[in-house]
């Protein structure tokens, strides 16, 4: 129009207006060169009509799961699903004489390194009285990001199908981590480092569940240190 072409016609800007007295609905709103018009409007060599509605869908929240809330003393007072049992006998710690927690959780497990931590890949960590079970899962999870409210140290001696050896085990409200204490602990760690430890953290997780007071819930991630002093100078 008028010698208009694509580059000096009116730059024309739709978006959402105001809302109206129905629920979701909304007017448009225009503006012409970045300037806001009315319908009927003349701009330049044009006159701008235009009419309608916007509908916006709210979009769709999922709230997220609660965990169960449970009562060891009193299990038939549980708020969802999970598991509960007691541990048989003496465990050594004062105070704790269960084994409780969800029945199935996917958590990731990582190898801790002087200089790095690798991935040993995400693991189903299945808990209940007599053992713990890990079978490998097709999901990656990342590092946990959790905030780190508490700390928890215990030192145990842990049995494998390749020997036996001491290992400190600490909580800090979010991790899990497994240390050596010796050099026997580390080639016991070595020589399971194949079958990505599986063997040994079960047998700390199981310690962690029957005799340091933790249920599976509590847990964001399983580390296992290589070395006896990688954790505190490389993961502080």
């Amino acid at each position: 129009m008028n010698g208009d072409s694509l580059l000096t016609a009116p730059i024309v800007f739709y978006s959402v207006g105001g809302a109206t007295t129905n629920a979701n609905e909304y007017g448009v709103s225009v503006e012409v060169n970045n300037s806001p018009i009315q319908s009927g409007d003349v701009v330049g060599n044009y006159r701008f009509n235009y009419k309608g509605l916007v509908t916006l869908q709210p979009a769709e929240t999922n709230s997220p799961a609660e965990k169960p809330l449970i009562d060891y003393l009193n299990p038939s007072n549980l708020n969802g699903n999970g598991l509960y049992g007691m541990a048989a006998g003496t465990n050594g710690v004062p105070g704790v004489d269960r084994v409780a927690g969800l029945a199935s959780a996917e958590l990731p497990f990582f190898k801790v390194l002087p200089t790095q931590v690798v991935s040993y890949g995400t693991y189903d960590v299945a808990a209940d009285p007599d053992q713990v079970r890990l079978t490998p899962s097709a999901k990656i999870l990342p590092e946990p990001k959790a905030i780190q409210n508490q700390y928890r140290e215990y030192t145990k001696d842990l049995t494998t199908s390749l020997g036996e050896a001491g290992f400190k085990l600490t909580y800090n409200g979010s991790k899990f981590e497994i240390m050596p204490v010796d050099q026997k602990a580390v080639n016991l760690l070595k020589a399971g480092d194949s079958q990505k430890n599986v063997e040994l953290a079960s047998k700390a997780l199981f310690a962690g569940f029957s005799e340091m007071g933790l249920v599976l819930e509590d847990l964001d991630g399983i580390y296992i240190h290589m070395n006896p002093e990688t954790g505190r100078s490389f993961r502080s």
